[in-house]
């Protein structure tokens, strides 16, 4: 196990993110249904052997039919990235993504599709960066192609477009996916539907986060 993910349920201010909400499960706010969805990849991932043993068939079922219904915010992505103006390279960098994971036959065309998603993610972000320095008209100062100052400036008092918890999710996330995408020589299946799920999950929620932004300084 990477240790982007490992930091995921060990980092306490992570878990608090998570869990420290009564209701959690139940909630309706949309953001946090999206953070719920990566509680339940992180979940699914982790623990699913246990379940397997554990569990009822009936319990089982439950628990695959919510990672399914949570698993994929690829189309919401698809319809929000024109929207909001974002690059045609970049959305055509989302579909050539999807091509590319639905063809992968082994565990080196999964490695090779994981990097591009990480490529994607990283150049969203990017272009974040750059629509939140024309709507609230704070400059960034850092390195663009640091994801490190890309985080800093997204956590900046002055932008607030994310709290410390969310960094923290979101660093862990992007180092288990730099560890599966760069770092490793092969990726298996299951690990690579752990970085798409991760990566599409929060680039839904940040999208849709700068699209609520955006409207409000209309």
């Amino acid at each position: 196990m990477g240790q982007g993910l490992a930091a995921i349920h060990q980092d306490p201010e992570v878990q608090r993110a998570f869990f420290n909400k009564p209701g959690f499960f139940k909630t309706a706010d949309a953001e946090e249904k999206h953070f719920v969805s990566i509680a339940v990849f992180a979940c699914q991932y982790l623990f699913h052997p246990l379940i397997e043993t554990l569990l009822s068939s009936r319990i089982e079922n439950e628990f695959t039919t919510q990672f399914a219904q949570t698993a994929d915010k690829t189309t919401e992505l698809k319809e929000t990235l024109p929207r909001i103006n974002f690059s045609t390279h970049l959305y055509e960098a989302l579909i050539n993504f999807e091509a590319d994971f639905a063809l992968a036959s082994d565990k080196f065309s999964l490695k090779s599709s994981i990097g591009h998603l990480r490529s994607f993610m990283e150049h969203l972000c990017q272009e974040i960066v750059m629509k939140i320095e024309m709507t609230k008209g704070v400059e960034f100062s850092g390195d663009i192609t640091r994801p490190v100052d890309v985080r800093r400036y997204l956590s900046d008092n002055k932008v607030r477009f994310l709290n410390q918890q969310e960094v923290n999710l979101f660093a862990s996330a992007y180092g288990y996916i730099s560890d599966k995408a760069v770092h490793s020589l092969s990726t298996e299946r299951e690990e690579a539907l752990m970085c798409k799920n991760l990566a599409i999950s929060l680039s839904a929620l940040f999208v849709k986060r700068l699209e609520n932004m955006i409207s409000e300084a209309e």
